[in-house]
């Protein structure tokens, strides 16, 4: 016997979901939800690759619609967003990187809760990044921590919904050194 005739137990989440697949295959799957993605309507005239499966329109919660099929969605594990969302919430473009720079040459590339300057910089959101879209690339929302001050400020106060008044807080702190 060679390593491919034996047999592998499948898990039973996996005979779970090759149930799910079977049973749901040929329904009305409108509502089902795979991560980010909800399934909206049926698009019965779309064909995609000759794929026999109904084609299936989703709105991801970003807001952003895509078309996938029966296979796609219940049998697609790598299936998770519409693939923009996460650009979208990334910090890897033009005006974020700028804002960075421009926040690190006003603070003299300096932390201004220590004082250290040079590298492992932090360009910290006063107003958080995740609920403040308006200002995430505001130059007076910005200010520059070193690594270890800006993860001290983060224990203190956690990621998201950070506030002006917890960093005016955090920097009146008679503590120099994070």
């Amino acid at each position: 016997m060679n390593e491919y005739d034996q047999f592998i137990e499948p898990s039973p989440q996996y005979i779970q979901h090759i149930l799910d697949i079977s049973c749901i295959e040929n329904e009305n799957i409108i509502g089902y939800r795979v991560g980010k993605l909800v399934v909206i309507d049926r698009v019965s005239d779309y064909k995609y690759k000759d794929r026999d499966s109904p084609m299936w329109l989703l709105r991801c919660d970003c807001g952003n619609t895509t078309i996938k099929d029966t296979e796609e969605i219940i049998g697609g594990l790598w299936l998770r967003s519409c693939g923009m969302c996460n650009a979208k919430n990334s910090r890897n473009y033009p005006k974020y990187r700028n804002w960075r720079r421009d926040v690190f040459v006003r603070d003299g590339y300096a932390c201004q809760k220590c004082g250290k300057i040079g590298r492992k910089l932090n360009a910290h959101h006063i107003e958080s990044y995740d609920v403040n879209k308006d200002l995430r690339t505001e130059l007076s929302n910005g200010a520059t921590f070193c690594k270890k001050c800006h993860n001290k400020f983060h224990g203190i106060y956690g990621r998201g919904n950070n506030t002006r008044e917890q960093f005016a807080k955090f920097m009146e702190d008679d503590s120099k050194d994070a």
